[in-house]
């Protein structure tokens, strides 16, 4: 994520779902879980040039073209 904010800032909030009782019920299995504007994103890993084409979408930048896996 840090590579990927070098060259796209954004702001990054972490939260530990040890200190949010409501973030470890809802997410404790799925961890790390990344969420852009309110929607979960990405759950346990983080392909970096997934992460940056979400960014430029929701940045109003060129929409990339996902693949399958993408999608849902």
């Amino acid at each position: 994520m840090e590579s990927v904010r070098a060259r796209i800032p954004f702001d990054l909030r972490i939260i530990s779902i040890l200190e949010d009782a409501e973030a470890f019920t809802r997410w404790r299995y799925d961890i790390p879980v990344v969420v852009i504007e309110g929607v979960p994103a990405f759950m346990h890993r983080v392909d970096p040039a997934e992460f940056e084409a979400r960014l430029h979408e929701v940045k109003g930048g060129t929409t990339i073209a996902k693949t399958p896996a993408q999608d849902g």
